[in-house]
């Protein structure tokens, strides 16, 4: 069950972040709200042969999920204006673009949240994945025209071993970032 969770959430956010074709080709088979092709997505962001999914899908893999949260966004937003807030939000997604790689899925959750799926990465790897990026984050504010440490970002990075039965890597994800986020920000969890 979990695992479809996780597979429509990655699938639809990645879905966000794809080019836009009108094609009936296209749309018939990229529709995010389709729970069909949002596991059909989520097994080829894995490796794994399409032919194969059924209602007990799992991977034998191990992948991190991470959740990247803006710090005081509304407050940079209100202040500055959507346009200002806008160019940041874009300037993160291109960060975590850079950050991961081409097997991974990196995509804007709502809001000024993200989410990066790391696919065959473990907690730890997640978590030097999430420092990266969160340094780059920081770094992003004097090029927007902020002041140093006015853009930043906290992390929560949860790993999923296959071994471990019910895991809810969602939740963890959540309880992480909301760990990064109560030390004042600007931290990875």
């Amino acid at each position: 069950m979990v695992f479809v969770v996780v597979a429509v959430l990655i699938a639809a956010a990645a879905y966000l972040f794809q080019p836009r074709d009108s094609s009936p080709e296209h749309s018939s088979n990229s529709d995010a709200a389709n729970g069909a092709s949002a596991v059909l997505l989520y097994a080829q962001a894995m490796g794994h042969p399409t032919d194969q999914l059924g209602d007990g899908f799992a991977t034998p893999e191990p992948f991190a999920l991470m959740f990247v949260d803006l710090d005081r966004f509304k407050r940079l937003n209100d202040a500055y204006g959507h346009t200002r807030g806008n160019a940041v939000l874009e300037a993160v997604g291109r960060e975590l673009l850079q950050a991961v790689r081409s097997t991974d899925i990196a995509a804007r959750y709502g809001g000024d949240e993200f989410v990066v799926i790391l696919v065959r990465t473990n907690a730890a790897g997640g978590l030097r994945v999430a420092e990266a990026v969160r340094r780059a984050v920081e770094g992003l504010g004097p090029g927007l025209g902020f002041a140093s440490g006015e853009v930043t970002a906290s992390l929560g990075v949860a790993g999923y071993e296959p071994a471990r039965r019910g895991q809810d890597i969602l939740d963890a994800a959540d309880r992480a970032l909301y760990r990064a986020k109560a030390g004042g920000g600007n931290a990875v969890a």
